[in-house]
């Protein structure tokens, strides 16, 4: 009890904010540990605390002069679909991107095949706009969905119609996601989904929620190739590296920005480490057509209400840049047999 009137003193009377957080954390352990009913009232607390914190600490950068950042999207010709029919276009990987962002993120590091004349291109198909060219080593298509799963534009939707088209070896989901925690990831940190978690699909009973929805597992080669980018590196504007996070990832239809309905996923998923929105319908469909896939989205915000996009380029750029690293590797496509 002290600890929780120590703590709320601290806050009111603005000393230096660490001490408000050790007090606050302090409380949260022993109402934990006795179960005492402020337990929720003081997390929560502490949770505006570790934001306060992270903003004060939290360098201003400007996004336009970050090398990993191009206002000016690249001007890639169209071409005519029967033109690569006749070339000797065959697509490696596809990637796919829900966001503007995430996509130009993507796009902005294709690198021009010399020994393809058609490519850089970009073609209209049943599945949208696509973006051929090289990505890192291999010949990719980089198609956009939108937002969740509903949308007749879907990541389900355009997932399949690509997969049918390009008949990858393997697809890849690429973009942003909410983080877990702030004070045990950063924003930019990559997650590299071991399995999506649908966390939408349950029954809700006179005894709480049952979750009855799917967990499909990433590709097992795929993740060994992320796993293992030790060499990859990142970094934010104030020079402190990006890490790399495996592990269980959430994907439902729900624009996650409240602080208790955040806490509640975790509480009924504990070891997921972010969230996102468009995973479990991407998943669905590579799964459907047998093709190999995996998600790695970056964290850019903690889905706590305090929600903007002012991270999001950062991290639509370091989820990019690993992703390039992966596919830079030029034996990797000996995983698929």
């Amino acid at each position: 009890m002290a600890s929780r009137e120590l703590a709320k003193t601290y806050q009111t009377i603005d000393i230096d904010i660490s001490f408000a957080k050790k007090y606050f954390e302090d409380a949260v352990s022993i109402a934990n540990k006795y179960k005492f009913s402020f337990l929720s009232e003081v997390q929560s607390e502490l949770n505006k605390i570790i934001q306060q914190e992270q903003e004060i600490l939290e360098p201003d950068y400007i996004l336009e002069e970050q090398l990993w950042y191009s206002s000016v999207f690249p001007k890639i010709p169209e071409i005519e679909p029967d033109k690569l029919e006749s070339s000797s276009f065959k697509a490696d990987f596809v990637i796919v991107t829900a966001t503007p962002i995430e996509f130009k993120a993507v796009v902005r590091l294709l690198e021009s095949d010399v020994n393809e004349g058609l490519l850089p291109c970009r073609v209209y198909t049943s599945s949208g706009q696509d973006y051929l060219d090289k990505f890192g080593h291999y010949k990719t298509v980089v198609t956009q969905c939108r937002m969740g799963t509903r949308d007749e534009r879907s990541a389900v939707i355009v997932t399949q119609k690509a997969l049918e088209i390009w008949k990858p070896k393997a697809v890849i989901m690429l973009g942003i996601a909410f983080g877990k925690s702030s004070i045990e990831q950063n924003i930019g940190d990559v997650l590299v989904a071991t399995e999506i978690i649908d966390y939408d699909f349950n029954r809700i009973g006179l005894d709480g929620i049952t979750d009855r929805g799917s967990r499909p597992p990433s590709n097992r080669s795929l993740l060994g190739l992320f796993e293992q980018a030790y060499e990859w590196e990142f970094y934010r504007p104030d020079g402190s590296p990006c890490n790399l996070i495996p592990g269980p990832v959430l994907s439902g239809d729900k624009l996650v920005d409240n602080p208790e309905f955040k806490a509640d996923l975790f509480k009924r998923f504990p070891h997921a480490k972010g969230g996102e929105m468009e995973g479990i319908g991407f998943c669905s469909a590579a799964n459907s057509l047998e093709t190999p896939w995996i998600l790695i989205k970056s964290i850019c915000d903690w889905a706590d209400g305090k929600k903007n996009d002012k991270h999001q380029p950062l991290a639509a750029a370091a989820a990019a840049s690993l992703l390039l690293y992966v596919l830079s590797q030029r034996t990797i496509l000996n995983c698929f047999g």
